[in-house]
């Protein structure tokens, strides 16, 4: 960050700054011309438990029952760039997870925690979304980041709140001297010092509110949910962030600045039955791609792998005899001496 915002005023002294933000949600408006906005009261995706509305809450359920199918419901950990992300309901043979707001929004996760749990289900259920005036900019800027992230990776997002989708944001202009105090901790919290608060009455984040919404309004689209549908019947085996977190990790804390995890026999046979996918009994170079990639997912939040990285643990997996080829002993040796590392 540090480096960043000295970037941006340089930045604009070779770049013309075309301001992009426009009355015009054109999200909704495609939305509005395909007729998708019609009095839907049948959503099954978010649905609207006020005090009155039993069967709301009742329907809410039963699609939580039918998705997860009778499966096992547990508690897990998603582990990413060395921290745990609790995750207090997940379907033990399918990525179903279930969470309450407060779970996602009300703790302080940040976009490589979001963006671990889109990649690991392809369904989340969002219990009790509340209304959010502006004194809960954390809340309301963790649940835009959220929100962008499981939209950019389409996830289906199942949500109950006690309000309509278009009323969650409480614009108030009542607010008083201690909310207001509330207000400047709060964006002191998340945007740095005060010389890069805005000035004005929080225009970003009322913007960046209203495209949320209109995310969540196409992500009850037909279109979005069958495009999630393709995505996940592509999808083969367990997400890596979840494979990764699931291992019997023993952690050396002796290091200082990272932490070496050796692998257990059965996490390293694991580990190879994943990434053999042709079962040729050897693992070759777009394998390893492969698997170096889902590796610095889960250590590092991205898939970004250097050419250089690649070469180098090429080698180190490779036979000793001189053979260019990874078998399933030389693969073995190395992961029970080096493990998987997760650096801060």
């Amino acid at each position: 960050r540090d480096l960043f915002i000295p970037f941006i005023v340089e930045l604009k002294k070779y770049c013309k700054v075309t301001n992009m933000q426009s009355e015009i949600d054109y999200r909704m408006l495609l939305l509005e011309n395909s007729g998708d906005l019609k009095d839907n009261k049948e959503s099954t995706v978010y649905f609207v438990n006020d005090r009155n509305s039993i069967k709301e809450a009742a329907k809410y359920e039963r699609v939580w029952e039918k998705l997860s199918r009778g499966d096992v419901i547990q508690n897990i950990k998603l582990r990413v760039q060395g921290r745990e992300i609790n995750v207090p309901q997940a379907a033990q043979n399918d990525d179903i997870a279930r969470f309450k707001f407060d779970d996602l929004c009300g703790k302080p996760l940040g976009p490589a925690d979001y963006y671990a749990i889109a990649s690991t289900f392809h369904t989340v259920f969002i219990d009790d979304i509340p209304v959010l005036p502006l004194t809960k900019l954390n809340q309301m800027r963790r649940f835009i980041t959220l929100i962008d992230t499981l939209y950019d990776q389409g996830v289906v997002v199942i949500a109950s709140s006690e309000v309509e989708m278009d009323n969650l944001l409480a614009l108030d202009d009542n607010v008083t001297e201690e909310s207001a105090a509330d207000l400047r901790i709060q964006e002191t919290d998340l945007l740095g010092t005060a010389d890069y608060v805005p000035t004005q009455a929080n225009v970003d984040e009322v913007f960046a509110f209203d495209r949320t919404i209109s995310r969540l309004h196409e992500m009850q689209k037909p279109e979005y949910l069958e495009h999630v549908k393709v995505r996940k019947s592509r999808t083969k085996g367990t997400s890596p962030v979840r494979f990764f977190s699931e291992m019997e990790v023993q952690v050396d804390s002796s290091q200082i600045e990272s932490i070496h995890s050796s692998l257990s026999e059965t996490d390293i046979k694991k580990l190879w039955e994943r990434y053999d996918s042709n079962k040729d009994g050897k693992i070759d170079t777009e394998e390893l791609k492969i698997m170096l990639s889902e590796i610095t997912l889960f250590t590092s939040g991205h898939k970004h792998v250097p050419k250089e990285v690649l070469e180098a643990t090429q080698k180190a997996l490779y036979t000793r005899d001189g053979g260019n080829i990874i078998n399933y002993e030389s693969f073995s040796e190395y992961f029970s001496k080096f493990g998987i590392t997760c650096r801060y």
